[in-house]
């Protein structure tokens, strides 16, 4: 009986990478790409039936390493520009795939210490095999102006926050911020 558990373990940690392979095969570290690079990934939506103007960054790819286990977090820039007034919004969109229970992310903090409520949009179960799950939470992070344009030259450092505890530091690399932000300026 204990060959059948690990026999069921080991198809549950081959299940995971084929997903990760499939959902990241499309993502990229951007944490060496210069800003012209980025602002050509940049894709616009303007529709005649929408009230602002979208602009979306590449998916930049990083990871969080938890012993046999590795968190893949997709993040990117998302802008919306309002076609009457001409404001501009600006937020992270992250999503983060990781194994184990659910988490349940409910903030972050940037250096220096300011902490941020996130807005939830998704928590899934991407599946489930011999007792273990696979998750993914979607949430988004209001950045104002001010506090990107302090990201053109430094690179964007922030901490998300679990209930249970965890904790993921992502960073963008001032090279992406920029790109993005001269497709906008």
């Amino acid at each position: 009986m204990e060959y059948k558990k690990i026999e069921d373990y080991m198809k549950y940690i081959a299940a995971i990478y084929c997903l990760l392979l499939v959902l990241t095969g499309c993502a990229t570290n951007y944490s060496n790409v210069s800003p012209e690079s980025v602002a050509q990934k940049v894709v616009i939506k303007n529709s005649g039936f929408d009230s602002h103007k979208t602009y979306f960054g590449p998916d930049h790819e990083t990871s969080t390493s938890r012993g046999l286990f590795t968190d893949y977090e997709h993040v990117k820039l998302v802008a919306y520009e309002d076609k009457k007034s001409g404001k501009i919004s600006y937020k992270l969109r992250i999503s983060i795939l990781y194994s184990g229970g659910w988490r349940f992310y409910d903030s972050a903090s940037f250096l220096g210490g300011t902490h941020v409520d996130l807005h939830n949009n998704s928590r899934d179960v991407n599946f489930c095999t011999g007792g273990l799950c696979s998750y993914t939470e979607v949430m988004d992070i209001a950045i104002s102006e001010e506090r990107l344009t302090d990201y053109l030259d430094n690179d964007l450092i922030f901490r998300l926050n679990a209930r249970t505890g965890h904790e993921n530091i992502i960073e963008i690399s001032s090279n992406y911020v920029a790109g993005f932000y001269s497709t906008i300026h």
